[in-house]
């Protein structure tokens, strides 16, 4: 298994390499061994995830106690709002923009 840093910009793209045949032990070496890489080589970016991470928890609980617990009625136009740009806060925070972006429905 091989999976590369997409950061490295100069040069060709690094390669991180498992020869493990067991799938799991092999994504768990790569995955490892491109961390210590991305602490050691682009360490602005790990600062980055770690700040990103500590919001994503944040929001993530907040809109799943309102998700599980809470019923917002139709004139509640601001809780759905914020409740609206929360989804959208996770789903940036995960790195998934295009639909962070999308309009609502």
């Amino acid at each position: 298994m091989t999976l590369y840093c997409s950061l490295c910009k100069d040069g060709p793209l690094r390669p991180f390499t498992s020869l493990l045949i067991d799938k799991e032990e092999a994504l768990q070496e790569v995955g490892q061994k491109l961390t210590e890489h991305m602490i050691k080589s682009h360490p602005k970016v790990v600062a980055q995830i770690q700040t990103d991470v500590l919001l994503l928890n944040v929001v993530a609980a907040g809109y799943m106690a309102i998700e599980r617990c809470a019923k917002i009625p139709e004139e509640e136009t601001y809780a759905l709002e914020r409740k609206e740009q929360n989804e959208a806060k996770i789903m940036e925070l995960l790195g998934w923009k295009e639909i962070a972006k999308a309009p609502a429905d």
